[in-house]
């Protein structure tokens, strides 16, 4: 359950178990397209696209969700003296349980796909520059349990950090003000980054008080630095294990495809804007780099502020569905809903959180 099987899996266990069920047979065992095609419809198995990727089954991961759900119920306890007098979920208020997380971003987001007439054998397009697929930006989304949008995505482009060439600095003009850019040599979350995030976009929107971050587990999360600045800022950081963030991670529950959906179409109005007006072709060297990254930010500002007008009850929850922003008493906890994980089993462990 939840390997990748291919035709090669089913030739290979095919010719085997006819060898076991026939040992003595001197006929060999031919696997054909033909044969392939009818076993596929005599046992209604079909080709599918895979909806959700991890490194092992939810079940064989439960006793790390288990501890995750348990964690956070723990920390959220309230402290000796306090009264929860706001939100009835312990020490945390809603505006301080926190997830984020980042997703690449390709340049061609349409991954090779384009609407054609039924029936052509071939589907001719345009390629851009050598390469371009390949350039990519990662975002940074920033998520609280009561669905508010206080801190802006953060899109981290490939390129040098703290530039003063003045093409860069007139780029930078330009880009959307509903997002926040930096740059390093891999577009990817370094310590540099988190750090930066946390002091300039974070910690300034939770006012002093006491938060739950939860994240993944990538390692520019648990560096001494990190580690620190959070402590120091009364930050518990909530790690969600390799493997289950597709199910246990609010931004994966139910941000990233919503918003992906919102942004393609972003995207495709772009393409459509330019399309018709100029050819990205036409433009070389640094100015083709440049007018992507400032129409990569609009896009994405556009398909934020839309997520975020139209899906707080979403976000919300996809809170609720992990347990972190439920009542500590548990009397909630059967919205707690896990795919793949029976939430009943899941109640029942969480009555346990202080072991």
């Amino acid at each position: 359950m939840g390997r990748v099987v291919r035709p090669k899996w089913f030739e290979r266990t095919s010719k085997r178990l006819f060898t076991e069920i026939y040992p003595y047979s001197t006929i060999e065992f031919c696997f054909s397209d033909g044969w392939f095609s009818r076993f596929l419809h005599r046992n209604d198995i079909t080709l599918r696209i895979i909806t959700n990727q991890a490194q092992e089954t939810p079940a064989q991961h439960c006793e790390m969700i288990i501890n995750v759900l348990c964690f956070n119920r723990r920390n959220s306890q309230l402290q000796d003296g306090s009264e929860d007098t706001v939100h009835s979920v312990g020490q945390y208020l809603t505006s301080n349980i926190v997830n984020m997380d980042q997703t690449p971003l390709a340049w061609e987001y349409l991954e090779g796909k384009t609407y054609e007439m039924k029936g052509n054998k071939t589907v001719w397009a345009k390629s851009q520059k050598s390469g371009w697929g390949k350039r990519q930006t990662t975002m940074q989304f920033t998520i609280f349990a009561d669905g508010v949008a206080r801190v802006l995505p953060l899109m981290i482009f490939r390129g040098l950090e703290n530039s003063k060439i003045t093409i860069r600095r007139r780029e930078a003009l330009r880009y959307d003000t509903r997002v926040v850019v930096v740059f390093n040599s891999k577009a990817y979350a370094t310590t540099t980054t988190i750090l930066h995030w946390l002091s300039k976009q974070l910690l300034p929107e939770l006012v002093g008080l006491p938060t739950l971050l939860i994240m993944d587990l990538l390692r520019s999360y648990k560096t001494k630095p990190v580690k620190k600045l959070l402590k120091k800022n009364d930050v518990t950081l909530s790690l969600v294990p390799a493997g289950c963030t597709g199910i246990a991670q609010p931004v994966n529950i139910s941000f990233n495809r919503p918003f992906k959906d919102m942004l393609k179409k972003e995207i495709d109005k772009e393409f459509e804007r330019a399309d018709n007006n100029i050819d990205p072709n036409d433009i070389t060297g640094s100015s083709a780099v440049g007018e992507m990254r400032v129409m990569m930010t609009k896009c994405v500002g556009e398909a934020w502020e839309k997520f975020c007008r139209e899906k707080r009850e979403v976000i919300i929850r996809s809170f609720h569905c992990i347990g972190a922003s439920l009542p500590i008493d548990g009397s909630s906890d059967g919205e707690i809903s896990i795919k793949g994980l029976p939430t009943p089993n899941l109640m029942t462990a969480l009555k346990d959180w202080k072991t």
